[in-house]
């Protein structure tokens, strides 16, 4: 016999059922459903619940036994809206590769997705993405992938059935429910299977000259403001903050704008502090002046002259984009060069790297220095469990010319962290 599945909401079960393909709704008429027979009466559906009935697909006939009849029982589980769960072939977001779908008996499908940012437009690329299920005889199987650089991944044998699928990014994670068919592609492309807007916990310390908040709103992620500007060079906000490590163990991801109070605020506890926060996993990202705040913290990894504030203004740097992962996320060739502008200055100077801290965007200042320097890189300072500090030498409000180049360049970077 083949047995198709049908997904019916429990709200319409407990309204009872006529003998025909309706359930009668009384004064406001008849409601039809997909399929034809009577539900038994034993079949005890919790209202507010959903539950799969397996139909003969020839027929048409309900099973006698009800849930019992070998369909999955989802009772208790949140299923995403957009999900495809009904086990039919028909739904725009399935593919072709079987002819049998549903789950009856043991048998495995295929996913596919699209691992992407909150706003479910802008892909994320080498997200690990993974299922923990059962198999056919019993044992626990762990089925794992990561995207590629436009966000693509494909998960080969999961076992038919609801699944739970997880993804884990730098200190990003989220996790979705989907019904994968017995032999058929099922394709989890929905936003819903996006990394929901709180998949890490943020917070930003705002500048006097820069502003990466921009970009954070624009992917629709949330975080928690800190005012770092203050009076005369000072903020209580961003100085009470940095020196409350409790306060700060509270995020996954901290972003420091270029601004005036850094260099009054720094200090041996904020250091300390901060080397305890990447050392658990926190990262950083960090523009123009907010350097301090590795300086001395981290020196070993990107140097810097006595008097750093040496970068004139109102220049334009050529910037090439050397991190081979970022080129291939920005489509590969033809989008390695990206012209930086610098606006107000001075801006601080990065003389050269260490050979462990990745570069991932340097430029020619064919003004001022005509040589190559380092403006974009990022560094490991506390191992491989720790997290991860980024630094960028200009600011990223000023570079409306390129700004969508940029743009991708700086989600490339906050799914990093």
């Amino acid at each position: 016999m083949r047995v198709s599945m049908i997904l019916v909401s429990a709200a319409l079960l407990a309204l009872g059922c006529s003998g025909s393909s309706t359930l009668d709704t009384g004064p406001g008429g008849d409601v039809p459903i997909a399929f034809d027979g009577t539900v038994p009466p034993d079949w005890d559906v919790p209202e507010g619940q959903d539950a799969y009935i397996p139909i003969d697909a020839d027929s048409g006939q309900l099973p006698e036994d009800g849930l019992d009849s070998g369909a999955p029982d989802t009772a208790g589980v949140d299923i995403p809206s957009g999900s495809d769960t009904t086990g039919a072939d028909t739904q725009s977001d399935k593919g072709d590769v079987g002819s049998v779908g549903g789950c009856e008996g043991c048998g495995t499908g295929i996913l596919k997705g699209l691992t992407c940012a909150p706003d479910g437009q802008t892909a994320i690329p080498d997200v690990r993405v993974w299922i923990e299920t059962l198999d056919c005889d019993g044992n626990t199987v762990v089925l794992e992938a990561k995207s590629d650089a436009t966000g693509t991944y494909q998960l080969e044998n999961v076992p038919c059935g609801l699944q739970t699928v997880n993804m884990e990014k730098g200190s990003f994670t989220g996790q979705f429910a989907v019904f994968v068919e017995q032999g058929m592609t099922t394709v989890a492309s929905s936003n819903d299977r996006c990394f929901a807007a709180n998949a890490a916990k943020i917070a930003v310390i705002s500048g006097d000259w820069d502003d990466i908040e921009w970009f954070l709103d624009k992917l629709k992620l949330k975080y928690d403001w800190y005012d770092g500007i203050g009076e005369d060079d000072w903020s209580t906000e961003a100085e009470g903050f940095l020196n409350d490590s409790k306060e700060l163990n509270k995020y996954d991801v901290i972003f420091i704008n270029c601004g005036s109070s850094p260099a009054n605020i720094m200090d041996s506890a904020v250091a300390a502090n901060l080397k305890a926060f990447v050392a658990k996993g926190g990262s950083l990202y960090l523009s123009d002046y907010a350097f301090v705040y590795f300086e001395d913290t981290w020196p070993q990894y990107v140097d810097f002259p006595a008097d750093p504030y040496v970068v004139n203004g109102w220049q334009t740097a050529n910037g090439t984009i050397v991190d081979p992962a970022l080129v291939a996320y920005l489509g590969g060739l033809g989008n390695e060069q990206i012209d930086l502008k610098y606006d107000l200055g001075p801006l601080v100077k990065a003389e050269s790297i260490a050979p462990e801290t990745m570069l991932h965007v340097e430029a020619y200042f064919p003004q001022q220095f005509k040589t190559t320097l380092p403006v974009m890189m990022s560094f490991k300072p506390e191992g491989i469990d720790g997290g991860r500090v980024v630094f960028t030498t200009f600011h990223n409000n000023e570079q409306a010319n390129q700004m969508v180049k940029l743009a991708k360049i700086i989600n490339y970077l906050v799914f990093l962290l």
